[in-house]
């Protein structure tokens, strides 16, 4: 008897953080794998610790185009009659998600600069819709398309790095459905990046990113619920939403 393949899955590109690479958020990208999604986690070539020739940040530019090409190329091998993404891959449902300047480049995904037409939900961790401050990343009338794809947010109010005023901007300029959750007394690093699953704050960004995902990428009708549960805890974050 033929062995049955297991069934393919939604696709959830991940582009890291500055001077990062995706190693520094195993927890983070082991919580999606674990919920049922296929992620791909590039490191980028001049944004990546230690990057060839030296970091460059202004390289942020380039990563929507460089985002796009690794949603082909994973179509191109789920497609493929062999290989270990042979068939695992599912069409039309890609997500993708990104801290600090990664989560810039989300941003810049839902722009008309940049605008990658197969995405069906984003997350912005401790993200902006700018590189410097009072200049948008990718330069438009009004930062985000008419075109709506679901977006959550997510930032401590004590980010000193990117600023928790910065997403404040972003989920303003975005049309619903659109979510944030604000983690209280958090920084721009410790509740992203390999934090232990015992901190509070570090259990709330891998659920209601999750809770996220399945509301807006599996059309799980129960999702939102768990949403507004998870992104709801007492002395640690709260969350808005419009959905819309």
């Amino acid at each position: 008897m033929k062995a049955r393949r297991p069934a393919p899955l939604p696709l959830l590109v991940f582009v890291h953080g500055y001077d990062q690479t995706p190693s520094d958020y195993h927890h983070l990208i082991t919580s999606w794998a674990q919920a049922g999604y296929l992620v791909a986690a590039p490191t980028f070539p001049r944004t990546g610790h230690g990057a060839p020739g030296g970091l460059d940040a202004s390289d942020y530019r380039n990563e929507p185009a460089d985002v796009t090409f690794v949603i082909t190329q994973t179509f191109v091998l789920g497609a493929s009659a062999a290989g270990p993404l042979a068939g695992r891959v599912e069409p039309g449902r890609v997500e993708v998600v990104g801290h600090s300047l990664g989560a810039e480049v989300v941003l810049g995904l839902l722009n008309s600069c940049c605008r990658e037409p197969r995405l069906v939900a984003a997350v912005s961790l401790a993200g902006s819709e700018q590189f410097n401050p009072g200049v948008p990343a990718f330069p438009k009338a009004g930062y985000f398309l008419d075109v709506t794809v679901p977006l959550l947010l997510v930032h401590g109010d004590a980010d000193a790095e990117n600023p928790y005023d910065r997403s404040v901007t972003a989920y303003a300029g975005a049309s619903p459905p659109k979510f944030f959750v604000t983690l209280k007394g958090v920084g721009h690093r410790t509740p992203y990046e390999n934090s232990p699953s015992s901190d509070p704050t570090a259990r709330v960004v891998a659920k209601t990113t999750v809770d996220f995902l399945d509301a807006y990428v599996k059309g799980d009708g129960r999702a939102l619920k768990r949403l507004a549960h998870d992104g709801n805890v007492a002395n640690v974050a709260s969350l808005q939403a419009a959905s819309g």
